[in-house]
């Protein structure tokens, strides 16, 4: 039989371990409370982000004044008269290679376009609205979509691939140039 003291021991360790399990179990639950607000916030915050990028490109395409050349022609975000149903896959070629020579470093390189946001949007528009039937139409929506994403991690070999389709015998890209360098070959070629 259990003395007074006795029981006094185990009650107490019973209460004591049931007091344990209720703060393990309330500091888990609102733990899991606290991650998962977490998580659905920066959801949030991402989709609230990718919102306010798409409204930028629209707002930035919007304010941008159409440019006209001298004849009163509009003109392309690449300072051509050639619309967008009117492209060819010579143009498109030359475009996407002459963009290309921002990330790249070759031995050669002829002709430079900057790139932007409105001028890779408008490229892969094109492609959808050229009347021309476009033999390597992936290739270069392929590398449109991942310019478009930011991924220039690729750029060598969406440079030799137009290249190549070009015939091109000189100027094959070697690497792409470091952050240091794309700005002074933008700024020299401005």
């Amino acid at each position: 039989m259990l003395q007074w003291g006795q029981g006094v021991v185990i009650i107490y360790k019973k209460a004591v371990w049931t007091l344990f399990v209720l703060i393990a179990g309330l500091t888990l639950g609102f733990a899991f409370i606290f991650v998962s607000d977490v998580s659905k916030q920066e959801n949030s915050n991402e989709a609230i982000d990718e919102m306010a990028e798409e409204s930028d490109k629209e707002k930035e395409k919007a304010a941008a004044p159409e440019k006209v050349s001298a004849e009163g022609k509009a003109l392309n975000p690449f300072g051509a008269e050639v619309k967008q149903d009117e492209m060819t896959e010579a143009k498109i070629m030359d475009y996407i290679h002459k963009m290309s020579h921002q990330k790249i470093h070759a031995e050669e390189k002829w002709g430079f376009i900057e790139i932007t946001d409105g001028r890779i949007d408008w490229l892969l528009e094109s492609l959808e609205e050229t009347t021309e039937q476009l033999e390597h139409k992936n290739v270069y929506e392929q590398i449109l979509r991942r310019w478009q994403s930011s991924d220039f991690s690729h750029a060598v070999e969406d440079h030799n691939a137009i290249w190549e389709l070009q015939g091109g015998n000189v100027g094959k890209a070697i690497r792409l140039l470091s952050e240091q360098e794309e700005a002074d070959y933008v700024k020299e070629n401005k």
